[in-house]
């Protein structure tokens, strides 16, 4: 069965197997009838994304809610659950109330606690997510399917086709980038935290620069809703109130991401859903032809999907997204415009000279000159000399191309050796694949300047 949205990979063990995998996963989807798949998967996203909120707004603290265990057939955790089920059903709705209680009923019976079905979900968030994109492309039948029965449908082969494919895709990369083992580097990727470049860059300018937040009155969440369009609008005003000293307001990128969530407002009826007719989504996204190429996926390649930051999906003649989806979005925008910003770029290098002196110094390094390209500092009296790249590589998405993400690593390490000599090293500050101790990803400062 030749499923579509998967391009022919090239004819090697590895990447036949990765390409077995996707056509198995697309498999189990095509037999549904699309309509019905979507709005359970929707639902389940949006049922996930609340018990963060119950987490924050009910009367129990994180840790009691988190801690709360979901077997349903003990009397003591029932009558805890049955509890936290009246109050959402007070704060908020009867639809939330009955939502909340059979996803616990459905996580129950592979999660022992509340803060455990979190953790997990949070971690298969981007499967679910591209599932949710692929489902109106991929499904051509008639299988019906139901809320109750979503996690049994989606979960076994998200886990047997999906999970691993990350990993296959790199050790891929680590045959096109390097000339050893695929195990014989000391590659770690950015800090934890960070699953996204573009908001490390967010983060190190709050922690460490210099931002201006002004004082800003966001608009309050309407009682009753888990959810409300007015955090994608806070979002934009805090965005705007943080870096405005950038002139990010007058940026065309930024001007159309505004007019999409001003025209996004009028479609969410429930602080939720934002559902477009085509034709008037057409209409709306005529003009904003900076912003058109990110809006929905226009290549159902899985490998592009798994990365792609687009809201929107097309099904039964509608646009349709969410507000978290719609939120997440933004945030991936304005993070763009600002990493595309001179100004910004040059705060966000003086932020990465600030990370690695720290560093030094908590190393026994005493720094003498520190430049936005390079660090001079002396230990035991030797001088070094650490050469800053702060060039992005973005190998977490090899998965787009891995061919592509090897020859810039190659290029990069040939480019960076060159600036190698006795104590000279290059940090990088986005980690390259390299066998090469000169060469010193950030992640991995810390280790290798106590070997120094």
């Amino acid at each position: 069965m030749n499923l579509p949205g998967l391009s022919a990979l090239p004819s090697n063990k590895e990447q036949i197997a990765i390409d077995n995998q996707l056509q198995s996963f697309l498999k189990v989807l095509a037999g549904y009838e699309p309509t019905a798949l979507y709005n359970h998967c929707f639902e389940l996203l949006r049922g996930l994304s609340e018990q963060w909120v119950f987490a924050d707004e009910l009367d129990v603290n994180f840790f009691e809610y988190t801690s709360m265990a979901l077997d349903t057939t003990n009397e003591q955790s029932k009558t805890t659950l049955q509890n936290i089920r009246q109050q959402v059903q007070e704060k908020y709705s009867p639809a939330v109330s009955e939502r909340f209680y059979t996803l616990v009923a459905m996580c129950a019976s592979f999660q022992e606690t509340m803060g455990d079905a979190m953790n997990y979900f949070a971690a298969r968030r981007s499967f679910l997510n591209t599932t949710l994109l692929l489902i109106p492309h991929v499904c051509k039948g008639e299988q019906p399917s139901s809320f109750v029965e979503i996690l049994n449908i989606l979960m076994p082969p998200i886990e047997k086709y999906l999970v691993g494919l990350s990993a296959a895709y790199f050790d891929l990369l680590k045959n096109e980038a390097l000339e050893l083992p695929a195990d014989g580097d000391k590659y770690k990727q950015l800090e934890s935290v960070f699953i996204d470049p573009f908001m490390m860059y967010l983060h190190d300018n709050a922690a460490l620069g210099e931002p201006d937040y002004p004082d800003l009155t966001y608009q309050q969440k309407p009682a009753g809703l888990t959810h409300a369009f007015v955090s994608v609008e806070n979002t934009l005003m805090q965005f705007n109130g943080a870096y405005g000293k950038y002139g990010v307001a007058d940026s065309d990128l930024y001007q159309q991401l505004e007019m999409l969530v001003r025209e996004c407002k009028k479609y969410c009826t429930d602080g939720y859903t934002i559902i477009i007719p085509h034709s008037l989504f057409s209409r709306i996204t005529a003009d904003l032809n900076l912003l058109n190429k990110y809006l929905t996926v226009a290549d159902y390649n899985y490998s592009t999907i798994i990365n792609t930051c687009a809201p929107f999906v097309a099904i039964n003649g509608n646009i349709q997204t969410s507000v978290t989806l719609l939120t997440g979005f933004v945030n991936q925008i304005q993070a763009k415009i600002l990493t595309h910003n001179k100004s910004y770029q040059a705060d966000t290098g003086a932020c990465f000279v600030r990370k690695v002196t720290e560093a030094l110094a908590e190393n026994g390094f005493t720094v003498t000159t520190s430049e936005p390209a390079e660090v001079v500092a002396t230990k035991n009296n030797s001088n070094y000399r650490f050469h800053l790249k702060n060039n992005l590589i973005d190998l977490v998405r090899v998965e787009n191309d891995y061919k592509k993400m090897g020859r810039l690593n190659r290029l990069r390490i040939r480019e960076y050796g060159k600036q190698i000599a006795e104590k000279q090293f290059v940090i990088c500050r986005f980690p390259v694949l390299t066998s090469n101790a000169g060469i010193i990803n950030f992640s991995s400062l810390w280790e290798s300047l106590q070997e120094i």
